[in-house]
């Protein structure tokens, strides 16, 4: 389902933990035979992130229920929200 949900819902990027590495063939199957939009994969070890909301489900539930203003919301640790904070793509 999470090929599908990723396609359907416009995810370009997703993150994703090493744990779900080998998944990652399985995942591309889908997108392919279903066509769908392809998302981007991206495999990380685990972090620790502290007092950081992560689960898309409960941030989805944020943005619907309208606490916060959108998905690049500051407070989000979404690509558009780290933006948002003022954060570059060149100062990692």
């Amino acid at each position: 389902a999470c090929p599908i949900v990723d396609s359907k819902e416009g995810v370009t990027h997703a993150m994703r933990d090493m744990n779900y590495k080998d998944r990652k063939p399985l995942y591309a199957w889908v997108i392919e035979k279903l066509k769908l939009r392809p998302v981007v994969l991206h495999d990380f070890s685990r972090m620790n992130f502290v007092y950081t909301l992560l689960s898309k489900r409960k941030l989805s539930w944020l943005v619907d229920e309208g606490r916060v203003t959108g998905w690049d919301d500051a407070r989000f640790p979404t690509i558009k929200g780290v933006l948002r904070r003022g954060n570059l793509a060149s100062s990692h």
